[in-house]
């Protein structure tokens, strides 16, 4: 089933980010692969309710860099609160980061993370700023659960132009909830470069 799109994915991003008119849910994604034959590792990258940090290491047989952009505290309004099944205005750390291999940067992510039931351990993690998510719950054993996927082909010059793409360039993006033991609680936003995760080459959108 077609998804209606999110307003916004935060307010306090560094990037401008077009999104579609419509996000696509797992089922009507998988369609859409089978329809265009979207390659397999695009669509495992894409579909995984994984670690990302793992996923990378294993594409690039390498170690993954991990950059913060932008990192301030800030409050959860009602449209996320709604996504994340929790109150708004509840104290929140909203984060743009990087993440790439070999000199390369394959993965742009922004996330607001409500940090109200958040141990004080795990915060102090997190205002560190040296780690992705991910890697927090895999050094922490923490159990973590990501749910409600939403999937389309989205438009930022900005990320275009870090990436040397034209601006105009369709990237493949993802948002997700993610909520593990240690009371963290997350709505995370992933737009991939396409020397991942391929895009259409025939001109299709999802708008």
């Amino acid at each position: 089933m077609a998804i209606r799109c999110s307003s916004k994915i935060t307010d306090d991003s560094v990037y401008d980010i077009i999104l579609p008119k419509q996000w696509l849910g797992l089922d009507d994604f998988l369609n859409y692969c089978l329809k265009f034959e979207l390659d397999d590792t695009s669509r495992l990258i894409l579909s995984s309710n994984g670690s990302l940090t793992r996923l990378l290491r294993a594409f690039s047989l390498s170690e993954v860099a991990f950059k913060v952009e932008r990192q301030i505290l800030t409050s959860i309004d009602k449209e996320t609160a709604g996504f994340l099944d929790t109150v708004a205005s509840q104290p929140a750390i909203s984060r743009d980061v990087w993440m790439g291999c070999e000199q390369r940067q394959l993965v742009f992510a922004t996330c607001i993370i409500s940090v109200s039931e958040m141990g004080r351990e795990l915060y102090d993690e997190i205002t560190r700023q040296e780690k992705p998510l991910g890697a927090l719950i895999s050094e922490y054993n923490l159990h973590a659960l990501k749910e409600k996927f939403s999937f389309g082909l989205v438009k930022s010059p900005q990320i275009a132009a870090q990436l040397d793409f034209s601006h105009g360039q369709n990237f493949w993006a993802r948002f997700y909830k993610l909520s593990a033991e240690g009371g963290l609680l997350a709505k995370v936003f992933e737009v991939f470069s396409p020397e991942l995760v391929t895009v259409p080459s025939n001109g299709v959108t999802l708008t």
